[in-house]
């Protein structure tokens, strides 16, 4: 069963052409994007977290984090861990660290 048949029958649709499925991703998405861009506007996201390059001699590509107006919970690090490595889907290596109680090291690595 495609992922069509199965929305159609999940929502009762009777929608096999993926129509109404295409239009909720999209409102989602437009939704998404909108409220990110307001809040990249406004530097909201900028209030949140502080993201700078780390230079190092080694081919990783670091970042650190520093996190305010929220807490560092011991799952955070392992949270962002996560979607990271099904973001890259296995290109690159990831590893986090939290260094203090806002912020968290993020090193990034190309898998050659």
């Amino acid at each position: 069963m495609d992922r069509c048949e199965l929305f159609s029958k999940l929502t009762k649709s009777s929608d096999l052409e993926c129509t109404l499925f295409e239009e909720v991703l999209e409102k989602f998405f437009a939704e998404y994007s909108g409220l990110y861009g307001a809040m990249d506007d406004a530097n909201a996201v900028d209030d949140i977290v502080d993201i700078e390059c780390i230079s190092t001699d080694t081919p990783k590509f670091a970042v650190s984090a520093t996190l305010s107006s929220i807490t560092i919970d011991g799952t955070l690090s392992e949270k962002i861990t996560d979607f990271l490595e099904g973001y890259f889907g296995g290109s690159h290596n990831i590893h986090t660290e939290v260094k203090s109680e806002d912020t968290i090291i993020i090193e990034i690595e190309r898998v050659s």
